[in-house]
């Protein structure tokens, strides 16, 4: 993903009025010069949008043909530019500044950059610039931890998971491995689990926010993934919803169709129909036996979640057990879900009046969050 190498990426144009302005400027001649020391490039344009410039070029006997991002490109030369570049090569300049501080280890400038690359981005439908809002979702994801009361954070990662699954892995793009779980789609880092009611309520809100956005820009892969997880937070939040009913929308393609499996069943898992409940964990436990790594770990949890719901304290007790098997097996796996483990299992044996268990389980969090300590995000950076 970190290789100098530029694969072809199909880019939409993102409206009709678009397109005439981008043929205008088809077969243009025009020199571009490129960031991450790619140095400049006499090119013929194929087609330009508000994700990036098709370029072409002969090289020893043979035509390239090239997709470039706006965060790879510094300045565009020549030609007869289309009036919104100037204002596709800011964001793009956004984008680039935001990658170098995250590549720097500067999560806490990044998570600004990102801040403002979103929030330049406006409330764009996904017709328009959704290669970009794909990278600024996951940035403002991948730099969650420094706000983890952010109740946007698990919406951002779901979305970036829905337009994902639509683009592919983007290469030159943010260093440290690829943030995307290859066996479910999902940006598992930042599962939907909460450490109380409230900040669950909050995020309810968010997620029903970006569904809602989702459907008016009929995206029914994200709309389909957030409500689901909605449901997760409301009823997370004390007041779960009722379990899917009827026929669902058509599974996404890819890594994505495990993913939204997941959520889908931890959805019902925790919905207000027990029968619906017991199908889900039944679920759930098919693929904790089947899958393996981080998706193996949320189907734990989630089965652990419903039953630490239920009424009967030993449904509870089995409940808790199984939550407990991320921070006893699996602690630096996934940190976010460890917390949640440690703090919602000790809050289910205060509600069963086992104080003296939960009080050694919310000691163990303290101790654990203690040792997390020295992965700290940097706290500060220059700009680049």
């Amino acid at each position: 993903m970190n290789t100098p190498r530029q694969p072809m990426l199909r880019i939409p144009v993102a409206a009709s009025a678009l397109a005439v302005a981008c043929a205008a400027a088809l077969g243009d001649r025009v020199t571009v010069d490129l960031r991450d020391s790619l140095g400049r490039r006499e090119v013929e344009t194929i087609s330009e949008d508000a994700d990036g410039m098709k370029v072409r070029w002969n090289a020893e006997k043979a035509v390239i043909e090239q997709s470039l991002r706006w965060d790879q490109i510094r300045a565009v030369d020549g030609g007869n530019a289309p009036p919104q570049r100037a204002a596709w090569l800011a964001s793009g300049e956004r984008l680039w500044r935001a990658r170098t501080r995250l590549a720097r280890g500067d999560l806490v400038g990044a998570r600004g950059a990102f801040t403002d690359a979103w929030a330049a981005l406006g409330e764009q439908t996904n017709v328009q610039a959704r290669l970009q809002r794909l990278m600024a979702l996951e940035g403002l994801a991948r730099t969650s931890a420094v706000v983890p009361d952010d109740a946007a954070r698990v919406a951002q990662a779901l979305e970036a998971a829905a337009l994902r699954s639509q683009f592919g892995t983007l290469d030159a793009w943010l260093t440290g491995g690829d943030a995307f779980d290859a066996r479910s789609g999902l940006m598992l880092t930042v599962p939907p689990a909460w450490l109380d009611a409230q900040r669950a309520a909050a995020a309810c809100a968010s997620l029903d926010a970006a569904a809602a956005r989702a459907r008016d820009a009929q995206d029914l892969t994200a709309a389909g993934i957030l409500e689901s997880a909605a449901r997760i937070a409301s009823a997370e939040a004390g007041k779960p919803r009722p379990a899917a009913a009827g026929s669902k929308p058509a599974a996404p393609s890819g890594a994505l169709r495990k993913g939204r499996q997941l959520i889908d069943l931890w959805a019902d898992a925790l919905s207000g129909d027990e029968a619906a409940r017991k199908r889900a964990r039944q679920g759930l436990a098919q693929m904790e036996r089947s899958e393996e790594g981080a998706l193996r770990l949320l189907a734990i949890y989630a089965q652990g979640r419903s039953l630490a719901l239920e009424n009967d304290p030993e449904e509870v007790r089995r409940g808790v057990g199984k939550m407990l098997l991320i921070p006893a097996a699996h602690a630096d796996a996934i940190p976010a879900l460890t917390d949640a483990a440690l703090e919602q299992s000790a809050e289910a044996l205060t509600r069963i009046r086992d104080d003296a268990s939960a009080g050694i389980l919310r000691a163990a969090r303290a101790d654990m969050q203690e040792q997390f300590q020295d992965s700290r995000p940097v706290e500060t950076g220059d700009t680049p």
